[in-house]
């Protein structure tokens, strides 16, 4: 949405595609080791022993580190173009919520008590079926998205986080991470 200027998405869009891919990496993965809130919720559970958590969660951003590359280099030359070679956190150029979450800034929701709420839906879902957390992200994202920035996985954000200050944003990235 960011590089096309709204002309290929929306934010329904984006979040069914979003729900689907959780829904589809679960699938792929078995157990649903794809974010380290999961993870923890399955080691605080009994099903998986406390010493995989630091191991996925080293794995699980790592990816995300990974996927943030991969994905720079695809949309590289859109992405210099976008901000007139320049990369911005903020701004109406800027290109760094591409990889990872930053709260809107006119939202109504404390991006730190949505982000916990998320992680806590995001946990709760695994004592049901894997699938269904496809569709939780979902109704996540349309429902609190907008307000909160959508962060319900600390590695896929990041992971990306980290790629994006240290392949030009800079620190602010890390600043606005946070906020």
């Amino acid at each position: 949405i960011v590089l096309s200027r709204g002309t290929h998405g929306g934010f329904l869009t984006v979040n069914l595609a979003f729900g689907f891919a959780v829904m589809l990496g679960i699938l792929i993965s078995g157990r649903g080791h794809l974010n380290p809130a999961v993870t923890f919720a399955m080691c605080f559970l009994a099903w998986e022993p406390w010493i995989k958590l630091p191991i996925y969660a080293l794995a699980q951003t790592l990816g995300a580190f990974l996927g943030a590359g991969i994905v720079f280099g695809f949309y590289y030359v859109a992405i210099w173009a976008f901000g007139n070679n320049q990369l911005y956190v903020t701004g109406q150029n800027a290109t760094a919520g591409i990889f990872a979450t930053y709260p809107s800034h006119c939202g109504r929701l404390d991006a730190g008590s949505g982000r916990c709420l998320q992680l806590l839906l995001a946990a709760w879902t695994v004592v049901h079926s894997s699938p269904v957390i496809g569709f939780v992200v979902l109704l996540i994202g349309t429902s609190m998205g907008f307000n909160s920035g959508y962060a319900v996985n600390p590695a896929r954000d990041f992971g990306p986080c980290l790629f994006t200050a240290i392949d030009g944003w800079g620190s602010e990235v890390l600043v606005s991470a946070c906020q």
